[in-house]
């Protein structure tokens, strides 16, 4: 999981999207994606997926990538469903 969000999300940073303000939300229930899509798009930020309490490696080898550009992270979703430990993850893999 994973591989085709950041696939996503390089495409669009390469026509001007950012990675900073990236968005993270699960990959396995949709409705977080469908609401985090209209907010990154206002801000032309890119969204990264993750699936259940793990960062797949596909998101942590594109936060790791590109942690320079990367000042502030949204996340989409409750601690039920983007877990305390991915969040944890993900800010400790963009400082």
């Amino acid at each position: 999981m994973g591989d085709t969000a950041a696939k996503v999300a390089a495409y669009g940073a390469g026509i001007g999207m950012s990675w900073d303000g990236v968005g993270i939300t699960t990959g396995t229930n949709f409705p977080d994606a469908l609401a985090a899509g209209p907010v990154l798009g206002s801000i032309d930020a890119v969204m990264l997926l993750t699936e259940g309490a793990n960062v797949p490696s596909p998101t942590r080898n594109a936060l790791s990538a590109h942690k320079a550009a990367i000042d502030t992270v949204h996340f989409f979703g409750g601690t039920a469903v983007v877990h305390t430990s991915v969040r944890t993850e993900v800010l400790r893999l963009v400082q």
